[in-house]
């Protein structure tokens, strides 16, 4: 078998380590000819769009896959004429526009926080009027991590909202008062069985993740259920193959999406030690059209840190249940370029490993000054 991967990134990357343990090689294409996973798989140096590259990269393939939603849906929607490859381009492409985002979410009747399209600064204040501050203005496309976004504290401050996402067609939302960000994952099989992985709650410090807990302490089963079983509805909607990530704010009563992720994701990193099958392998199964394992914890808790704009102090690798993961990236300000994944028998004993790891690391989020 041979997996082909759109993106050679990390989590190209660690899909790749994954599908190894079921027998296939993976070949990437990928603009960057120093992507860090070149290191477990042959790697194509083109532009995501240049049609040579991408026949040449299907040739052979059992199936197909990309490791981010930047992918053009274009390139997607090439490749599956081609092989198998899943998800979807209409699945990538909803996630690639905020815009389309809400209107998917909301098909499935899943909760959204209240919002409002915005394509000029006359559009914007009617949206701050309707909504009423503080509010948030996003850019429809290319934000992630923080970027292209806009806090409105006033009415007088959207024309600086307006010019720092540079103008750019977009949404704005209410911002809601919420208790914490948890994320659900899914993954669902090309015959359609979903499973999901325990919620997790987020920690974010200036729009990036820098801590994961699962499974997220005290939360309310039905509300877990009720929001599982509308992203299954909605998985069987876009009929998605692969990993399916929503992340969510928590407020009293009930779980409101923010955004949605169509592949592995970040706040998943856990599993790779903390579950007999992480979520690459369930991907890379899914993908590949193999069945798919059962969802199995290996540690009754875990964490994961994400290593953040400079090297880890070796002690980290010390800590009790702790393994680090680094990805071969040379470090620079607010650039990920590894998490450390702590596993452990109960919440204290994780508290106490978690606390121990971040009296010793500290993340590096000033923005890079070139």
């Amino acid at each position: 078998m041979i997996l082909g991967v759109l993106g050679a990134g990390q989590l190209g990357l660690m899909i790749a380590r994954a599908a190894a343990n079921l027998g296939a090689t993976t070949r990437f294409l990928d603009p960057n000819p120093n992507a860090c996973a070149q290191s477990v798989g042959e790697l194509i140096v083109a532009p995501y769009t240049d049609a040579s590259a991408l026949d040449r990269f299907a040739q052979e393939l059992t199936a197909a896959t990309f490791e981010f939603e930047s992918i053009p849906a274009q390139t997607v929607e090439y490749l599956a004429a081609r092989v198998p490859t899943a998800p979807s381009s209409k699945a990538l492409a909803a996630s690639q526009d905020r815009l389309h985002e809400k209107h998917l979410l909301e098909s499935a009747d899943i909760p959204v926080a209240d919002w409002r399209p915005v394509d000029s600064i006359d559009a914007l204040h009617t949206a701050i009027n309707q909504l009423a501050v503080p509010c948030i203005l996003k850019a429809r496309t290319g934000g992630y991590d923080g970027k292209s976004q806009a806090r409105i504290p006033s009415p007088d401050d959207a024309q600086a909202a307006w010019n720092a996402i540079d103008q750019r067609p977009a949404i704005c939302e209410r911002i809601i008062p919420f208790d914490r960000e948890l994320s659900v994952i899914a993954v669902r099989s090309k015959n359609a069985q979903t499973l999901f992985y325990p919620v997790n709650q987020s920690h974010h410090t200036r729009g990036i993740l820098t801590k994961t807990i699962s499974p997220a302490p005290t939360t309310n089963p039905d509300q877990i259920a009720l929001l599982q079983a509308r992203i299954t509805h909605l998985l069987d909607q876009l009929n998605y193959v692969g990993v399916f990530t929503v992340e969510c704010f928590q407020t009293a009563d009930k779980l409101i999406a923010n955004e949605t992720a169509p592949r592995v994701h970040n706040t998943g990193h856990w599993t790779i030690e903390g579950a007999a099958a992480s979520q690459f392998e369930l991907h890379a199964r899914a993908v590949l059209d193999l069945p798919l394992a059962p969802i199995r914890l290996t540690h009754n808790h875990s964490a994961m840190l994400n290593i953040i704009g400079i090297e880890p102090d070796p002690a980290l690798a010390s800590i009790p249940g702790a393994t680090l993961h680094m990805y071969g990236k040379h470090p620079k300000p607010a650039r990920k370029i590894g998490h450390l994944t702590i596993t452990a028998d109960s919440p204290d004993q994780l508290a106490e490993r978690t606390e121990q790891a971040e009296r010793i690391y500290s993340p590096l989020l000033a923005p890079a000054s070139v």
